[in-house]
């Protein structure tokens, strides 16, 4: 386990190491929320244990169970916060607080989630879905089930299409008209693999790439030979899984 720091005086809440601690999480998810690939800076993000101190006290300092995540949707206490329009961690926390927890989403930043994030998947509107009933239960709200994340909360889906929007935008730009090329959407995939010169990610990554890889799918079967038996352009190239 790689501690946060050694035991004995635990440090300031606001003083320098956390800020440390602050800056090397930012870091290492690209400066996007880990569960809704939001934007956040040092002065916005919240920190969380993905396993939480009161069920899991051996793991509340271990760096590789703290994650950096957003603000949920939290208002001013003079707006009210319902939790049923909390999202991420904020939402998360609510059921914690009653004893209840996550049991299927594995953590964001494990080896465990990767071989997990292959069944999530998005709507052209914005909204995810997934190929796994129990994992969807705890990412969106489903009539089957509550959601402890809340992942298809309107301000989400909202900044996912203001994002594919900006990304269209860029492709006709780069493309000089709306009929986008194979190469370009290949070359928009890999921008959206890449950190910028800052270490950022593009906002919404994982569904930009969705999109995209569903663009150049479309774009291929428009391409291709009609006859059913034709074999597949010679060197044809596909978008990294």
């Amino acid at each position: 386990m790689m501690r946060i720091y050694d035991s004995g005086r635990r440090p300031e809440p606001d003083g320098p190491f956390w800020k440390q601690v602050n800056e090397i999480l930012l870091a290492e998810q690209g400066f996007l929320c880990a569960y809704t690939m939001m934007r956040i800076e040092t002065g916005t993000m919240q920190k969380e244990h993905f396993l939480p101190s009161s069920k899991h006290p051996e793991r509340k300092q271990d760096m590789t169970n703290l994650l950096a995540v957003c603000n949920g949707g939290k208002r001013p206490r003079s707006e009210g916060n319902s939790w049923k329009k909390l999202y991420a961690d904020a939402r998360k926390a609510h059921f914690e607080s009653k004893k209840e927890f996550v049991r299927y989403l594995k953590n964001p930043k494990s080896a465990e989630f990767e071989s997990q994030k292959h069944l999530i998947e998005y709507t052209e509107d914005g909204e995810i879905f997934c190929k796994d009933t129990m994992l969807e239960n705890e990412l969106v709200d489903t009539r089957r089930g509550r959601s402890f994340l809340n992942l298809n909360a309107p301000e989400l889906a909202k900044g996912r299409r203001a994002a594919w929007q900006a990304m269209k935008e860029a492709l006709d730009d780069a493309c000089g008209s709306p009929e986008w090329t194979s190469t370009e959407i290949l070359r928009q995939i890999e921008r959206c693999w890449r950190r910028d010169q800052d270490g950022r990610f593009l906002e919404y990554r994982g569904f930009l790439i969705s999109q995209l890889k569903r663009a150049y799918l479309r774009l291929a079967s428009a391409s291709a030979p009609t006859r059913p038996d034709a074999p597949p352009p010679h060197g044809s190239a596909s978008p990294k899984a």
